[in-house]
């Protein structure tokens, strides 16, 4: 296995397996802070103690958008059915 193919593998498998939206439900259920965590082969399994640190989590987020080149509403705008324009990855060539 290829190790961009393996490094995808557990986000492939939370995308397509009809259990997971099951299991996300259950810990909505019981009330969990987080979403749900796939590990590397492709169980459900307990995050660690800082995923639920919110503080730890909205900085990643941030983080995560800066990189990809989207504004930190970038969410609230897609929910609000505005286009949002990816400054990296969807500016035009010219």
């Amino acid at each position: 296995m290829l190790v961009s193919s393996a490094g995808s593998r557990s986000a492939l498998f939370a995308a397509t397996d009809p259990q997971v939206p099951e299991y996300c439900e259950m810990l909505k259920a019981d009330e969990w802070p987080v979403c749900a965590f796939i590990s590397q082969d492709c169980r459900p399994t307990n995050p660690s103690e800082e995923s639920h640190n919110v503080e730890t989590s909205y900085k990643v987020w941030e983080k995560t958008l800066e990189m990809v080149g989207l504004p930190s509403d970038a969410v609230e705008r897609l929910i609000e059915g505005e286009e949002v324009i990816c400054s990296r990855y969807g500016a035009q060539q010219e």
